[in-house]
């Protein structure tokens, strides 16, 4: 049985302001290449890359793919108002993982970069395990 997400995670406002460096568009790129050629990620629309940028950070946006990693699928989030659940940021849309990222930046300043993604084969060998239980 599949679970569905059902509720709102944020509210997304839009802003005018910093966009994606290029260097940060360069390694968020190059990374997500490196993880589709490696078979590491065996899925383009699976999980989200970020990196610290500044006073905030860059990420991937809602939807992107990641083998066609551009400043126009990345998204740079100013701010997050955690009481408000909210996330300022301009580009497109950011992931709906957001919140997960700016809350581990900020619980952890040694941390420059995240990458989370759903790999199917682990996934897979999770539900035989569970099945052999």
């Amino acid at each position: 049985m599949s679970e569905e997400y059902i509720g709102v995670k944020f509210t997304s406002v839009k802003q005018a302001g910093e966009l994606p460096s290029p260097d940060s568009v360069e390694k968020i790129s190059s990374t997500a290449q490196q993880l589709l050629n490696e078979k590491i990620n065996d899925n383009e629309k699976s999980g989200n890359i970020s990196l610290r940028q500044g006073k905030g950070f860059t990420i991937t946006a809602t939807g992107s793919s990641m083998n066609l990693i551009s400043v126009n699928s990345l998204s740079f989030v100013h701010k997050i108002n955690f009481e408000e659940n909210k996330v300022f940021f301009s580009g497109p849309t950011p992931s709906s993982e957001s919140l997960m990222h700016a809350f581990i930046y900020r619980k952890r300043k040694d941390i420059n970069a995240i990458i989370h993604f759903f790999f199917m084969i682990a996934g897979i060998v999770l539900i035989v395990l569970g099945a052999l239980d």
